[in-house]
């Protein structure tokens, strides 16, 4: 994928489904006059969990640790760095 409209379209296409994704991106930093590391790219690359549903895994464990239904179980998603899409 190049562009950010082929990565939303990878989002709306993969539904619900979970995903380990990888990403690689390239960064061309702004180098002052006469700098000895002209054409120089950033490279990044990160791994990550797409829609990863982690309350109900989380419910489920908790359940069968007491055994008692899923239904039972109340948990409360906490605080996260990251954003939910």
């Amino acid at each position: 994928m190049q562009t950010i409209n082929e990565v939303v379209g990878f989002m709306k296409q993969n539904g619900t489904n979970c995903r380990l994704v990888s990403l690689v991106t390239e960064t061309k930093p702004k180098l002052k006059p006469g700098c000895p590391f002209s054409g120089v790219v950033k490279v990044s690359r990160k791994r990550g969990i797409v829609n990863a549903n982690y309350n109900t895994l989380v419910r489920r464990r908790i359940a069968k640790h007491l055994g008692v239904k899923l239904a039972e179980v109340e948990y409360t998603d906490g605080d996260v760095w990251y954003r939910h899409l």
